[in-house]
């Protein structure tokens, strides 16, 4: 039954791309992904930018981007920074529209549980928003881990629940409680579309990770996301009502952060292998990463 859901599910997110596709239905909706002036693009650039305290410091570092299947988005910006990079996802689809058109270099259609790479093949291997959507996420965790010499970074949605704190409890119960009164669902939204289920990730869990592979150090980074339909299609300007809309809901939820009322919405990991030099570890520490010593196993 299991190995069932896993084949279903593989094949689901294989064809996901299809209609996206030169030619597709959805072609024309995909190719706003590549714009560089719209909310979403602008979104994404949020998150892009954890990465850089490790490309200052490393540019000469290889990366493997996991699930990076809308045309290598996270490997394109990985090159712009000087970086080197491979992008690979389930489905190569759009990784060779994206070649063709110099978007990328390297790709290669890859399933993140069961990569075909070497062991320390790459320096760093990087997850953004792909790893709730495997069935088996720790699997995949675990071949990326596998496959990087220095390090994993993931950003991914956070989970709200794992390391929860009573203000937050209370506050998500009052909303829930509002949105039943309302006729709203309450509760979170467990499955998207495509068929998965949203595996949120937490920094108690990613310390046990660590641990549990006598790894050094975690970086980690929460920051607030805030998604509206028509953001692909909105340009960020001024005057747009969206953008406002957008930025206004963020700057809400840092101020509810700050004051403990809730997590931020997205969770930046970085798990090393090896202590990194002082320059990356100052680096880290100014873009406001918490940097955390995982104790040594006394046992090996």
């Amino acid at each position: 039954m299991s190995s069932d859901f896993h084949k279903k599910s593989y094949l689901k997110h294989q064809s996901h791309y299809d209609d996206h596709a030169e030619n597709g239905d959805l072609a024309e909706n995909a190719r706003k992904w590549l714009l560089d002036d719209t909310v979403g693009s602008w979104r994404y650039k949020r998150m892009h930018r954890l990465l850089d305290p490790l490309l200052e410091a490393k540019k000469d570092a290889l990366w493997l981007t996991v699930g990076d299947g809308r045309y290598g988005q996270e490997a394109h910006y990985i090159i712009q920074q000087g970086s080197r990079a491979v992008a690979t996802d389930i489905a190569d689809t759009l990784l060779q529209e994206g070649a063709r058109a110099g978007y990328i270099s390297d790709y290669s259609r890859q399933n993140a549980e069961a990569l075909t790479y070497q062991d320390r093949e790459f320096d760093f291997v990087l997850c953004k928003e792909a790893l709730h959507h495997f069935p088996q996420p720790f699997k995949a965790l675990y071949e990326m881990i596998r496959v990087s010499k220095k390090g994993v970074v993931l950003i991914e949605p956070t989970d709200l629940k794992i390391g929860a704190t009573l203000r937050w409890k209370i506050f998500r119960g009052c909303i829930d409680t509002l949105r039943k009164i309302s006729g709203r669902s309450g509760g979170h939204q467990l499955f998207e579309e495509t068929g998965n289920y949203v595996y949120g990730i937490s920094r108690l869990e990613m310390e046990k990770v660590g641990l549990g592979l006598n790894m050094p150090m975690v970086a980690i980074k929460g920051i607030n996301d805030y998604y509206i339909k028509g953001v692909e299609d909105e340009k960020t300007d001024r005057s747009s009502g969206l953008f406002k809309r957008v930025k206004r809901r963020i700057a809400m939820n840092n101020i509810l952060c700050r004051l403990g009322f809730k997590p931020h919405s997205t969770t930046c990991v970085i798990l090393f292998h090896e202590f990194p030099e002082e320059d990356l570890h100052r680096g880290l520490q100014a873009a406001g990463f918490d940097i955390i010593k995982l104790p040594e196993n006394p046992y090996i």
